[in-house]
């Protein structure tokens, strides 16, 4: 019988009697002489439970048996190009967290957290069932003394987003497939999808490359000297590579592993003369010989403001 890692609390019986069983692999086995009209019950109890990615105990998501659950936090709205979620993404708070989800009475595959998100409680539902939504389905865990002092660091970092996202020209998320096609994104063979830590992102290997659209003006004014931003995997070593505008290199980019464990951002200046007159440009990432480019998981085009230090 197939025992699921997330059935902790499974019994099986044979004939109502706990059975002998072998437990090996994932399985049951029971070894027994079998009658006719012996009855096998199997019971796999769906029990809320808390998982953590490889490497931290400060992010969980949330599962009711092998169902991951989402906060569900408002209607999506229709793809806009550049689109930036403005909200604050929920957090975590408390000591027994499975102790503060309970059942929404009435509705099917619901529940509610009480009294642990952070700005407000949330509403959970199964992720896949969750269509035209903004969702959150991994959460920052903190104690309340951590709170105490995260909460400053959130918030400014959360206006830090905002400023940048006010000033935002485009942003390209690569490795998902309706902002590859809205950006027109064209791939040369090898350069494949990835996901790290829940996040995709796309990779050029060894004469290979991708490049595709952003805009460079807001309401079809130009925005006058900008920025692009790319982030990258900072555990990435010995990837070498170009990035270019309409086919001149502005930046030659070297990854060794300089923040392991973090997604992190490099700044490039983009010279003026690349986008004035333009409404767009072609942004371009291809390998040095016998290197590999990226990952790249998303790429910023915004404005420079005083104090820019690029």
């Amino acid at each position: 019988m197939r025992i699921p890692g997330w059935a902790k609390s499974n019994t099986l019986l044979v004939n109502g009697k706990p059975a002998l069983a072998k437990v090996e692999k994932g399985y049951a086995l029971i070894t027994r002489t079998w009658r006719s009209g012996d009855v096998v019950t199997l019971d796999l109890p769906l029990e809320l439970r808390l998982e953590t990615p490889p490497g931290t105990d400060k992010v969980v998501s949330i599962l009711h048996g092998p169902m991951v659950l989402a906060a569900d936090l408002g209607e999506a709205g229709p793809p806009t190009r550049g689109e930036v979620w403005e909200g604050t993404p929920p957090v975590l708070v408390g000591a027994d967290l499975l102790a503060g989800i309970t059942p929404v009475a009435g509705e099917a595959a619901t529940w509610r957290t009480q009294g642990l998100g952070r700005p407000g409680d949330v509403t959970l539902k199964p992720f896949y069932a969750q269509y035209e939504r903004r969702i959150a389905a991994y959460f920052n865990r903190y104690t309340e003394a951590e709170w105490v002092v995260a909460q400053e660091e959130v918030r400014t970092e959360q206006a830090a987003l905002k400023a940048l996202a006010d000033r935002s020209m485009d942003i390209m998320y690569l490795g998902e497939m309706q902002p590859e096609r809205d950006h027109n994104l064209t791939a040369g063979a090898p350069s494949y999808p990835v996901t790290y830590r829940g996040r995709k992102g796309r990779d050029a290997r060894t004469d290979g490359f991708f490049e595709f659209d952003m805009a460079v003006t807001r309401d079809g004014k130009p925005a006058g000297p900008l920025v692009l931003q790319a982030t990258y995997w900072g555990s990435e070593v010995n990837k070498n590579f170009y990035i270019s505008i309409d086919g001149q290199r502005i930046a030659h980019q070297l990854l060794t592993g300089a923040k392991p464990g973090e997604f992190f951002e490099i700044d490039y200046a983009v010279p003026v003369e690349l986008t004035k007159g333009k409404q767009k440009v072609r942004i371009r990432f291809e390998p040095a010989a016998m290197s590999r480019c990226g990952p790249v998981f998303g790429v910023r085009l915004f404005t420079v403001d005083k104090g820019n230090k690029v």
